[in-house]
């Protein structure tokens, strides 16, 4: 077979170039592979240890760093004049690899001598997208449809996360086009080039990959839709006739057909597997710190082979679940009946899911347990402390995510572990790359009376009065009195973390926190946490040191214009500091060791229908407008009035050379 050289262009986002490289580690077949390239374009330092650290004495990988940027598709375009082997293969960073995914590349160009370019299937890439089914994780499709007999349909067009050449087919001086400076739309250039030259664009149908669709290398400010105008105008002077001809004929749903539910891109396959670990959610949205810090848990899990899923029986967000996370929840019971044969451990999230675990744990004679993220017993004015305080007792485990929640787990006797929980290290970071601004403050505004939205705003007063610039994220909008703060509205945790490293300080007046998620996210990308107590951040952080306490509830402007005139830079630096005490990573390999989980074995996939009936719509607003336009088209009276349409072109261009 062919040998094939997998490329890796890399700008900053060591989170996601962590998955990417540990997939690339453990799931590469080394006798297909010959090497891989990582082109470093002048990333920051936190990337460019995390990429040594992840290859050190692997000779496969090969680590390019670069001193000067030379933009993405300069950075392509050398790593690509590197590559030996006959097949490459170009990936996006925050793209996720299947086991065996190389034999599969291998085989489709084996094929057809008349392949010059691949792509497989993927969670989000416009035309080759496949949902995974409630209660998948990603690699639970890869699972599925690398079972099934492939076909290698033409691709319309090929999308660049995962872009395989055949190398003797393409010997230009640049594989991507530099006229598309930070690139969209040179991948479907060089589809068009690939046609013209004659050679076959193919979806490789039997491969699955995940590719998170946003890049973390970008401002939070919108950015990308002029990057994206600018390079369709170039696109159109050279393709646009051949770019409308495919789009109207590709089928509806297209390669996805044989693989999805009618009308939807849900995936029309399951399987019956075993868990290690399934957590109970009351809702799974964004904007949640509690849910966010379950979903991205499983995804951690996962990720290091544990088999780990969540249930909702509340409202799901599927744009959120479908756009940033890697697994989707069951959102009903039967679906986990049906799919799920054996379960070691389910978790109740809050007071209101504990009736659901505690049923699936008897179902599947698993441990009861609890994941507590606050103090529950003190909320809603202690209606259900009583409640609350014998569940606890109930559980054969309550894992506390802070010293603070552990002590007060123990004040009511309850069996408890402790995991040393914080933001992910590589999601949030201090980058000596980003132009901080010293006066500006940012504030998270939530309509909750326990986030002490109230003393916020009236400290917001205070420090816009002494001269900071605010900058608002969350439910910004509304508060008349900020009519001079910048508002973000909801960010994304990579737009939040872009945030926290061009801001100076965050404020936050939050009361019965269990952990202090945003403060540490803050104080972990170099921006000073100011916090009205310490409660779930005991013994994490100390006053003066690495966060500041307000001296009082509403401590007057002077404070304020005090923070200005002070630099503060040891406070800075020892709140990144944190990083090294707690972490999601940490917190993983602690749960992982503490309850003793293992990894999951290949086990023989029997394929059964996906429930989707359980299932809301799947599909998304692009496919809704792309099947009326389709309609449309079709249509008669379309038909009839084209002579009217074209009678108006006449005249408009009539009109503009008179």
């Amino acid at each position: 077979m062919s040998k094939i050289t997998v490329l890796v262009p890399v700008y900053n986002a060591p989170k996601v170039v962590d998955f990417l490289l540990k997939s690339l580690r453990e799931n590469t077949n080394r006798s297909l592979v010959d090497q891989i390239i990582i082109g470093n374009d002048n990333s920051d330092t936190t990337t460019t240890t995390l990429i040594d650290d992840l290859i050190e004495g692997d000779e496969l990988f090969q680590h390019i760093k670069r001193e000067k940027n030379l933009g993405f598709l300069g950075n392509v375009n050398d790593i690509f004049r590197r590559a030996t082997g006959e097949i490459v293969v170009l990936l996006n960073s925050d793209t996720i690899l299947p086991a065996k995914w190389a034999e599969r590349v291998a085989a489709a160009f084996e094929s057809d001598p008349t392949i010059g370019l691949a792509c497989p299937l993927t969670t989000n890439a416009t035309n080759l997208v496949l949902k995974p089914a409630p209660g998948q994780h990603w690699s639970d499709v890869d699972r599925i449809i690398s079972t099934i007999e492939p076909v290698y349909p033409n691709c319309a067009p090929v999308v660049g996360f995962f872009l395989c050449i055949r190398t003797a087919f393409f010997n230009d001086a640049d594989l991507l086009d530099p006229i598309y400076g930070n690139g969209y739309w040179e991948d479907t250039d060089l589809h068009f080039r690939s046609l013209k030259k004659g050679y076959r664009n193919i979806v490789i149908d039997n491969l699955f990959v995940f590719h998170s669709n946003h890049s973390p290398s970008f401002s939070i400010e919108n950015d990308l839709k002029l990057i994206n105008d600018t390079n369709e105008k170039i696109f159109s002077k050279r393709w646009c006739k051949q770019y409308k001809s495919m789009v109207m004929t590709q089928d509806k749903l297209g390669v996805m057909s044989r693989h999805a539910t009618p009308s939807t891109v849900q995936t029309r396959y399951t399987y019956t597997r075993e868990l290690e670990v399934l957590f109970v959610l009351p809702a799974v949205h964004a904007n949640s710190g509690g849910i966010s810090v379950v979903m991205n848990f499983v995804d951690e899990l996962n990720q290091r082979g544990i088999a780990a899923a969540v249930y909702s029986y509340g409202h799901c967000d599927n744009l959120y679940v479908h756009t940033q996370l890697q697994n989707v929840p069951f959102m009903d019971k039967q679906d986990v009946l049906n799919q799920i044969s054996k379960v070691r451990y389910v978790f109740a999230t809050s007071h209101d899911s504990h009736e659901y675990a505690k049923a699936f744990a008897n179902h599947y004679g698993a441990k009861f347990c609890c994941f507590v993220q606050g103090p529950e017993a003190a909320f809603a004015k202690g209606r259900h402390a009583v409640s609350i305080s014998r569940q606890y007792k109930d559980y054969d485990i309550n894992v506390a995510v802070s010293g603070y929640l552990a002590r007060y787990l123990q004040a009511f006797e309850a069996n408890t572990i402790q995991i040393p929980l914080g933001p992910s290290k590589f999601a949030f970071y201090a980058s000596e790359r980003t132009k901080r601004n010293p006066k500006a403050l940012a504030a998270c505004v939530r309509i909750d009376d326990l986030k002490g939205t109230g003393r916020l705003m009236a400290n917001l007063v205070m420090a816009e009065r002494a001269g900071f610039e605010i900058h608002l994220f969350g439910e910004s909008n509304g508060w008349d009195i900020f009519k001079k703060a910048k508002s973000h509205g909801n960010l994304t945790s990579a737009q939040l973390a872009k945030l926290f490293s061009q801001v100076g300080y965050y404020l936050d007046c939050s009361h019965m926190e269990g952990l202090g998620l945003l403060p540490l996210e803050a104080a972990f990308s170099g921006c000073i946490p100011i916090i009205a107590q310490e409660l779930g951040l005991e013994g994490i952080v100390t006053n003066g040191e690495n966060v500041i306490v307000l001296p009082s509830e509403f401590p007057g402007t002077n404070f304020y214009r005090k923070l200005l005139s002070d630099h503060n830079e040891a406070i800075r630096e020892n709140g990144v500091k944190i990083r090294d005490k707690i972490s999601l990573e940490s917190a993983v390999s602690s749960f992982i060791q503490q309850i003793s989980l293992v990894r999951r074995t290949e086990q023989p996939i029997v394929l059964i229908p996906a429930q989707d009936q359980h299932l809301p719509s799947l599909v998304e607003e692009r496919d809704y407008y792309r099947s009326q336009l389709e309609t449309i088209y079709k249509s008669k009276s379309w038909l009839l009035t084209k002579p009217v349409r074209f009678a108006g072109r006449v005249v408009r261009k009539l009109r503009q050379v008179l």
